[in-house]
C-alpha cells in the first residue's frame, strides 16, 4: 500500500519549501496539483525545478479553480477514485497546493474526502508556509504579541461583519478580498487613523504587488491578493458610530452576567464595543479579555466603589463614551445606585444601566428551580448595612416562607454572620430544608453542592458563594432543588 500526501509548498518564493515538503515531493511516483494543466499552475510553478523525468503530473481536475469551487466534493472525486486505486497498487501520490493544506486550501477537499471514501489508505498532510505569515513578513508587522488577537476572515463571504471582525481583534487578515474590497474600505473608513491596512497580491511571486492605497487595488482581481489590518494605537482604538463624532459623553453601567461571556447580553456587549473606556475591578476588567475589547482599561483594586463611580462619570463629562462595569445584574448590590446618587453633582451626562443576570439567577439555573415562587434576596454583608436590619430582614423572610438567596456570606473577616443567619431561619424552618449552594458560578473552578439548612456550615463558603435556602415548599427532585409554583394540594 502507498501512501497519499498532502503537501503545502509556501506562497510562491520556491526558497519557502520545507525540508519534509521538498523530500515527499521527491519520493513522490504521482504529483498532483490544481491546475490547470498538468505544466501550468502556481503551486506547479513552485516545484517544478524539483521535478523528476519519470514522475507523472497530474491536475486534480480538468476546469478552474473558481469554477471548480462551486461542487467541491464532485469536482474532486475523479481525482480521489484515481489517487486510491494508485495507492492500493503501492504507488506514492502527493498533491501540492500553495499555502497550507489545511487552510482554505484545494488540498483539504482530497485528504478529507480520501479519508472518508477510502480508510484504508494512509495519508500524511505536511504544512507550509501560509500567505498570511509570508506577508506579514513581507511589510514587517508582528501578527500578534502579548495578548493581542488575530482573526482571519475571508472577506468575500463575511462582508456584513467586517465592522464587528476589526472593532474586535488587533490584527486582521482578509482573505479572498477582490470581489470584497468595496465593503473592506468602508469598513475601515469608520475607524479613521485607529487602523492601518496592507493590500498584497501574489506574495513571495515574481509578480508580487503591495500597496497601502486600497482604491488603487480596485478593479486588480487578483485571486491570490489578501488584506493585513492592524490598530495604531490606543488613543483611536475602537468602533466610532458616525453619529458618535458630535454627541456628548455617555456613561454606561453595564452588567457583566456570572463571569462566562457566553451569558453577557447582546446589549452590554455593545456598550462595551462602543466605549472608549471601560472602568471597573481589576478581576472583572481582567475577565473581559476574550471579547478583544479596544477601549482603554482603568481597572483598580477591590473596593473603592465610590472613587470608580467618581471616575466614570468625570471621563464621561469630558465627552468620552465610558462603561463602568459591574459583577451580574449592575441594579442589584451593584454600581448602578451609587451612580445615579453620585450623577446629581455631574449633570448633563447621560446615564444608561445595562442589566445583566445577576447572580441568584445564574445559581438557580444551576441547581435547577429553586426560585419557581415568591422570592428574598438578602446581603449578609454589614459594610454598608447594620446587622440589626439584616436581623430583621432574615426575621421577615424565615415568617413569610420566602425561598431566600443570601448574598456575601461570608469572608476572610466576616465568619459569624452566617450561623447567626441559619439560627434564626431554622426558627421558623425545619432543619431538613434544603439549601443549594454554588461557588464561582459559571467561571472555571465553579461548585454545585446540596445540603440541609440544619447541616450547613462555613465549609466551602465564600465572598463567591451563593446561598439558596428553600421554602416549606422546596424539596429535592433528582439531585435538582425545586420550589413548586403554587401550594395547593393537587400541585
Amino acid at each position: 500500500m502507498g501512501r497519499f500526501w498532502a503537501i503545502g509548498v509556501g506562497p510562491g518564493d520556491p526558497e519557502l519549501l520545507t525540508v519534509k515538503a521538498v523530500n515527499a515531493i521527491r519520493r513522490a511516483h504521482v504529483l498532483y496539483h490544481a491546475g490547470p494543466q498538468p505544466d501550468h499552475g502556481r503551486a506547479w510553478g513552485i516545484i517544478r525545478d524539483l521535478v523528476r523525468p519519470e514522475q507523472e503530473i497530474r491536475v486534480l481536475f480538468g476546469e478552474g479553480m473558481r469554477e471548480a469551487a462551486r461542487d467541491d466534493r464532485a469536482a474532486y472525486r475523479p481525482a480521489v477514485e484515481r489517487i486510491a486505486a494508485d495507492c492500493r497498487r503501492g504507488l506514492e501520490v502527493a498533491a501540492v497546493t500553495e499555502g497550507d493544506p489545511t487552510l482554505y486550501s484545494t488540498a483539504s477537499y482530497v485528504w478529507q474526502l480520501l479519508a472518508e471514501r477510502h480508510p484504508d489508505v494512509p495519508v500524511e498532510v505536511v504544512p507550509g508556509v501560509t500567505s498570511i505569515t509570508a506577508a506579514a513578513a513581507r511589510v514587517g508587522w508582528p501578527l500578534a504579541q502579548v495578548d493581542d488577537m488575530l482573526a482571519v476572515v475571508p472577506a468575500a463571504y463575511r462582508r456584513e461583519e467586517l465592522r464587528d471582525v476589526l472593532a474586535r481583534f488587533d490584527t486582521v487578515c482578509l482573505l479572498k478580498v477582490p470581489q470584497a474590497l468595496p465593503a473592506v474600505g468602508e469598513a475601515l473608513a469608520e475607524f479613521g487613523p485607529g487602523r492601518e491596512a496592507v493590500y498584497i497580491e501574489n506574495v513571495g511571486a515574481a509578480n508580487e504587488w503591495v500597496t497601502r492605497d486600497l482604491a488603487a487595488a480596485a478593479g486588480r482581481d487578483q485571486y491570490f491578493a489578501l488584506v493585513l489590518v492592524r490598530r495604531t494605537g490606543p488613543a483611536s482604538r475602537g468602533r466610532q458610530h458616525p453619529e458618535e463624532a458630535t454627541q456628548p459623553g455617555k456613561l454606561w453601567v453595564v452588567g457583566l452576567g456570572p463571569g462566562d461571556t457566553r451569558l453577557l447580553t447582546p446589549h452590554a456587549e455593545e456598550a462595551l464595543r462602543r466605549a472608549e473606556v471601560i472602568v471597573g475591578y481589576e478581576a472583572y476588567t481582567a475577565a473581559l479579555k476574550p471579547l478583544g475589547l479596544s477601549a482603554e482599561v482603568r481597572g483598580s483594586p477591590i473596593g473603592a466603589e465610590a472613587e470608580r463611580a467618581a471616575l466614570a462619570l468625570e471621563l464621561a463629562a469630558q465627552g468620552r463614551r465610558v462603561a463602568l462595569i459591574s459583577s451580574g445584574d449592575a441594579g442589584v448590590y451593584g454600581m448602578a445606585s451609587l451612580v445615579l446618587e453620585t450623577a446629581e453633582r455631574t449633570p448633563g451626562v447621560e446615564v444608561e444601566v445595562v442589566p445583566g443576570v445577576t447572580a441568584a439567577l445564574s445559581a438557580a439555573a444551576l441547581l435547577g428551580a429553586p426560585l419557581g415562587h415568591d422570592f428574598a434576596c438578602i446581603s449578609l454583608s454589614d459594610l454598608l448595612t447594620p446587622w440589626p436590619v439584616i436581623e430583621r430582614r432574615l426575621e421577615a423572610v424565615g415568617q413569610g416562607d420566602f425561598v431566600l438567596a443570601l448574598y456575601n456570606p461570608l469572608s476572610s473577616r466576616r465568619t459569624w454572620q452566617l450561623p447567626r443567619a441559619r439560627a434564626i431561619l431554622l426558627k421558623h424552618r425545619a432543619a431538613e430544608t434544603p439549601v443549594g449552594l454554588v461557588d464561582r458560578a459559571y467561571r472555571p473552578g465553579a461548585r454545585v453542592w446540596l445540603t440541609t439548612l440544619g447541616k450547613l456550615t462555613n465549609e466551602g463558603v465564600g465572598m463567591e458563594t451563593l446561598l439558596v435556602i428553600g421554602s416549606s415548599q422546596t424539596r429535592v427532585i433528582n439531585g435538582r432543588l425545586v420550589t413548586p409554583r403554587g401550594y395547593g394540594a393537587d400541585r
